[in-house]
């Protein structure tokens, strides 16, 4: 297989085994970089919670366990990864055996439990090194393209993002890094503005509520569980984002997995749907969510209609709910997807659509 990078954390309370886990990886891997880093204490938790993506208050088991000082941080190159499935915390995965053996075994000799920390697969890594070190893994290799020096550097780091984004662009390298995403709609003037006239936040769909809610160090807006409004300091300013995820019934959760299975990387670079996506799921949103189709949709869904080669709609396909209704449920009885009620219970859901009340 095509070499990978990968890496390594010996937490505080794994300190005592550095030496021996430092040579094993020798062994097995190519050392690219090594770095002591130290996070600010009044912020651990937050960055533990971050990492995991789950919450550690101050005081959590897992601070107790691993310590709370300077960790050490060894990001190798593996030459021959190899793939095969292993039972992990997320169930049976496909990971790499090198780095999930090699994470166990010094797992072993630092007393069991979670002291030692390994990425299992090429895009964990891609995600952990954006945020202990602020670069993708294609930048890291360009910049230490030549053997190691041997110098452990030392980092006094937070995760990137503790502060805030200094600008959309680098919240969607963020993202593009993390986590599987698409921004659904209303994307156009993304990333140099931020929201429009007629659309006040930005809407995400994303494969794992947790995982973008952590990454992206978002805020909620509201107590209710159910409610996915968040802001998201960028800029220094608080940007509203709606996080939308598979399973909450927004759409269907098998046509959600197909709008994240075919995503597209614009050349503005953040992810969004394909155009036959977009074009359904914005007008599915626009007459199953909103009491009545706005103005700035309904030219935009024409134009996208044009595009697409959709024969049959048009200006008067919009004036017509029959015929709406007789498009979107062609396209869902086609992909075999169903119409949802959004466990979000501060969606509007028109039910006149269905012939409701």
């Amino acid at each position: 297989m095509v070499p990978e990078l990968h890496l390594f954390i010996v937490w505080e309370h794994a300190h005592y085994a550095l030496q021996d886990i430092k040579s094993d990886i020798e062994r097995k891997f190519t050392i690219k970089k090594q770095v002591r880093i130290t996070w600010d204490p009044a912020r651990f938790s937050l960055n533990l919670s971050r990492f995991y993506s789950q919450p550690l208050p101050d005081g959590s088991y897992k601070q107790h366990h691993c310590g709370t000082g300077a960790f050490t941080l060894f990001v190798v190159l593996d030459e021959s990864p190899r793939y095969m499935e292993k039972s992990t915390s997320r169930g049976v995965s496909l990971v790499n055996a090198n780095t999930f053996e090699a994470k166990s075994l010094y797992r072993t000799w630092t007393g069991g439990g979670h002291r030692v920390h390994a990425t299992n697969t090429r895009a964990e890594c891609e995600r952990d090194l954006y945020l202990l070190l602020g670069m993708d893994c294609e930048t890291f290799a360009k910049q230490f393209d030549q053997p190691w020096d041997g110098n452990n550097q030392h980092l006094s780091r937070d995760l990137t993002g503790t502060n805030g984004w200094a600008s959309l662009t680098q919240y969607f390298e963020a993202l593009n890094c993390g986590t599987e995403y698409v921004v659904l709609r209303n994307f156009e003037a993304l990333p140099d503005c931020s929201c429009s006239e007629e659309h006040g936040d930005i809407d995400l769909l994303a494969g794992d509520l947790a995982d973008i809610y952590y990454l992206s160090n978002a805020a909620a807006v509201f107590a209710e569980p159910y409610r996915v409004h968040y802001t998201v300091m960028i800029g220094g300013v608080p940007v509203a984002f709606d996080f939308r995820h598979i399973g909450d019934d927004y759409y269907n959760s098998s046509w959600q997995k197909s709008i994240l299975a075919s995503r597209i990387l614009s050349d503005k670079g953040f992810y969004r749907p394909s155009e036959e996506h977009y074009f359904y799921s914005l007008l599915y949103h626009a007459i199953v969510h909103k009491a009545s189709i706005g103005a700035d949709y309904e030219k935009r869904l024409i134009g996208m209609a044009e595009r697409l080669t959709i024969p049959g709609f048009g200006i008067r396909t919009m004036k017509d709910v029959n015929t709406l209704r007789f498009f979107m449920d062609m396209y869902l009885h086609t992909n075999g997807y169903q119409y949802t009620v959004p466990h979000d219970r501060s969606v509007y859901f028109n039910a006149s659509y269905f012939g409701g009340a």
